[in-house]
């Protein structure tokens, strides 16, 4: 019996959005990360009542910066609905990081995990990684890289919390 190709490709794609659900609905874990550009700690208190996009990106990353205009815009459309965006940068400098921040000049809270436990905590595989948290502090979605569907995907369900 031949079984058609896209039918073994839809179950595959299934278990691939099934194990990335794994983090969606539970809470974000307690983190204390430095600010960048000053010597302030951002904690979840910081976001809390907040409707949250949490970024991990790295100065070095290509598709992290291919993604900055869109967070810009989302921060340009949202931000006085109640929408914050806290970029935590993986880079190894701090000096890379802020060069990078200085550079591109948007307006969202930045901070750098240099010990990495936040990015462990949240098992974050590859950047971009992207989550959305809600203002009580669920993880409503988690998304990898910056393809359109993903990121629409973010923008859609933001509207949808912030209505």
């Amino acid at each position: 019996m031949r079984i058609p190709i896209f039918i073994i490709l839809t179950g595959l794609l299934k278990l691939s959005a099934a194990s990335d659900k794994k983090t969606v609905s539970e809470s974000i874990p307690q983190f204390s990360l430095p600010r960048l550009l000053n010597t302030q700690l951002v904690t979840n208190k910081d976001i809390e009542g907040k409707l949250t996009v949490i970024d991990f990106w790295a100065s070095w990353c290509g598709p992290c910066e291919d993604a900055l205009p869109f967070y810009r815009k989302l921060y340009d459309d949202f931000h006085g609905k109640g929408l914050e965006i806290l970029a935590v940068s993986l880079d190894s400098e701090i000096s890379e990081a802020e060069g990078y921040i200085k550079k591109n000049k948007a307006p969202f809270l930045y901070t750098i995990d240099k010990t990495l436990d936040f990015k462990r905590t949240l098992e974050i595989k590859a950047i971009p990684t992207t989550f959305l948290v809600s203002k009580k502090g669920e993880i409503l979605l988690r998304v990898r890289g910056t393809d359109d569907k993903g990121l629409e995907l973010i923008r859609s369900k933001i509207k949808e919390e912030l209505k």
